[in-house]
């Protein structure tokens, strides 16, 4: 608790904190998949950035600005210094389609043993703003009773290429990522839950 201003406690898509004396709130996530990143590097940042961005509009938020933190092996090494350079690269472009600008962040490098390197791992902390707070916005612990509503809005993710299967059997990311249909659904997804059309406590988003 953030003196008692906490809304919605970490565990949900994001975190909520409200802003005393107003109607307004600000939503926190962190989000990242090293599997992509080490299968794509570009790609897996820029998913990176769209997942914090869907999960702070499961929260009724939009993206105002972002943080990072950036881990990687040795940068001595070509390959992990490439690996850096494209996720760099592909957190940018996102950054910059979902109107959140980086303000701050870090870089840890050599996160590595004798015989390997971790995943390529550039972790998005994002903050977003919820205009009119209605309510906590919590994704779990939803009761046995209440009647869920699954919402199928789009396929925007490859179906299988992050999966353990792919990792060991393919080595490959499969499809690209489609910002714009992220974006879209994001901002419908936001107007319906501030508009009271959806219950963010009754879905289960598959996108």
């Amino acid at each position: 608790m953030v003196q008692t201003n906490t809304a919605v406690l970490p565990g949900s898509d994001a975190a909520v904190l409200r802003i005393r004396g107003t109607k307004k709130a600000i939503a926190i996530t962190t989000d990242c998949n090293g599997r992509y990143c080490y299968l794509d590097p570009y790609v897996g940042a820029r998913i990176a950035v769209a997942e914090a961005a869907r999960n702070l509009a499961c929260s009724g938020a939009r993206a105002v600005g972002v943080t990072d933190c950036l881990n990687f092996g040795n940068p001595e090494k070509p390959e992990v210094f490439w690996q850096f350079k494209r996720a760099v690269e592909g957190m940018a472009e996102a950054c910059e389609f979902f109107d959140a600008p980086v303000v701050s962040g870090n870089v840890s490098f050599y996160n590595e043993t004798p015989e390997m390197a971790i995943y390529p791992t550039p972790v998005v902390g994002m903050l977003g703003l919820i205009d009119k707070r209605a309510g906590n916005k919590r994704q779990k612990q939803i009761p046995d009773q209440v009647q869920l509503r699954v919402l199928v809005l789009k396929n925007l993710y490859p179906p299988l290429s992050d999966r353990e299967i792919s990792r060991i059997v393919q080595h490959t990311l499969g499809d690209r990522l489609d910002n714009k249909g992220v974006r879209r659904i994001l901002e419908i997804l936001v107007v319906d839950i501030e508009t009271g059309d959806i219950n963010a406590k009754k879905i289960l988003l598959l996108i």
